[in-house]
C-alpha cells in the first residue's frame, strides 16, 4: 500500500501491519477508489484460538495457511465457543454461517480494492502506535491464517482517533460525500448531530445483528440503486462486529460505484453525553469511552449545534 508505514501490530512484535492515516481513508474516498475494509477483530481471533484448541491443532504447523477442508470443524468450534461464554446470557449469538464465510475470506487471497483489518489487543487506552505488547498467541494465529503474501492493516486506527480527538478531522473531509451509515438505532440522527448534507440510515440490531445479515444484505442491495441516484458513489460505514465483517465480504464488489468501511465504535465518541446513546441496549459496548479518559469530540463541523449535545 503506497505511502503507508509498516509497523510493528504491537510493541515488541516482529509482525508487521500497515498502518493508515486519516488522508489514506479520506483520499481513497475523494478519488473514488471504490474499496472496502473489514476487520478481523480480536474478539474473532480470540474464538478461533479456542476453535485451534478444541481441534487439537497447533498453529504452528500450518506454514503455508490453512486447509480449506477445515475451515468447517474451525467454524463450528467458533461458535460453541461463543456460546460456552454466552451461557449466562442467551442474548448475544452468532451464525454458524456467518463465521464460516468470514474465516473462507480470510485465508484468501484478496482483490486489491479489499483491505483487511486485523489486531491483536481490544482495550485501547494509547493515543498512537505501535500499540502495548500482547500474547504472540493471537499474531501467530494471524500468521497462519491470512496469505503468506498478504500484509494487512491494523484494525484500530478509528478508534485512536476517536480516542485522541482527530476522528473530526476524518469527517471534516468527507462531509460533502454521500454517507450511509449502517449499525444501531443511536446512530440514525448521527447525519443531523454532524450537518451531513447527503447522509442515510440502515438499522441493524444492536446485539443480534448477524442473525439477520441475509435480510440486511438483501435490504442494502435494493436500496443501494436509489441512494447512488444523482451521485458518483455512496460510502457505507458499518457499526456491527461480526456482522459487519460478514456483511462487508458480501457485499464487496456486488454494489456499483461503493465504500464499505468498518468503522467500528468509533463514532461512539460524538454520543457520550447524549441521551440516544445511554438508552441504547449498544451503551453498554461503548462504555470503553468512559474507561479510556476519552478525548470526547465535540460537533466542531457544523457551527451552533453543539446543543444537540446534552450532558446527563
Amino acid at each position: 500500500m503506497k505511502g503507508l508505514q509498516l509497523m510493528p501490530i504491537s510493541q515488541g512484535q516482529t509482525y508487521k501491519v500497515y498502518v493508515p492515516t486519516i488522508d489514506y481513508f479520506a483520499n481513497r474516498i475523494l478519488k473514488r477508489d471504490h474499496f472496502s475494509y473489514a476487520k478481523l477483530s480480536i474478539e474473532w481471533w480470540m474464538l478461533l484460538s479456542k476453535a485451534f484448541s478444541r481441534n487439537k491443532l497447533r498453529i504452528g504447523s500450518f506454514k503455508n495457511g490453512i486447509p480449506k477442508s477445515i475451515i468447517p470443524s474451525l467454524a463450528k468450534e467458533m461458535v460453541n465457543e461463543w456460546n460456552q461464554r454466552q451461557k449466562m446470557n442467551r442474548k448475544y449469538k452468532i451464525d454458524l454461517r456467518a463465521i464460516e464465510r468470514v474465516l473462507r475470506m480470510a485465508v484468501e487471497p484478496k482483490p486489491e480494492n479489499f483491505v483487511v483489518g486485523v489486531t491483536d489487543r481490544c482495550n485501547v487506552n494509547h493515543l498512537t502506535f505501535p500499540l502495548p505488547p500482547r500474547s504472540k498467541r493471537t499474531v501467530n494465529l494471524i500468521r497462519a491464517v491470512l496469505p503468506e503474501d498478504e500484509i494487512p492493516m491494523h484494525a484500530l486506527p478509528f478508534r485512536i482517533w476517536a480516542i485522541n480527538g482527530e476522528i473530526d478531522k476524518f469527517l471534516d473531509r468527507v462531509k460533502h460525500k454521500n454517507i450511509v451509515i449502517v449499525g444501531p438505532s443511536h446512530l440514525s440522527n448521527f447525519g443531523y448531530k454532524l450537518g451531513l448534507k447527503n447522509f442515510n440510515y440502515i438499522e441493524i440490531h444492536s446485539s443480534d445483528a448477524i442473525l439477520h445479515v441475509n435480510k440486511t444484505k438483501a435490504h442494502i442491495q435494493r436500496l443501494h440503486p436509489s441512494l447512488l441516484q444523482g451521485h458518483d458513489d455512496v460510502t457505507y460505514f458499518f457499526i456491527g462486529g461480526g456482522a459487519a465483517m460478514w456483511l462487508i465480504t458480501e457485499l464487496h464488489g456486488t454494489l456499483k460505484n461503493a465504500n464499505l468501511i468498518d468503522i467500528g465504535r468509533a463514532f461512539d465518541v460524538y454520543y457520550f453525553y447524549d441521551p440516544v446513546m445511554r438508552n441504547s441496549p449498544a451503551w453498554m459496548f461503548g462504555q470503553w469511552l468512559t474507561r479510556r479518559n476519552t478525548a470526547w469530540v465535540k460537533n466542531t463541523l457544523v457551527k451552533g449545534k453543539n446543543d444537540i449535545f446534552v450532558k446527563p
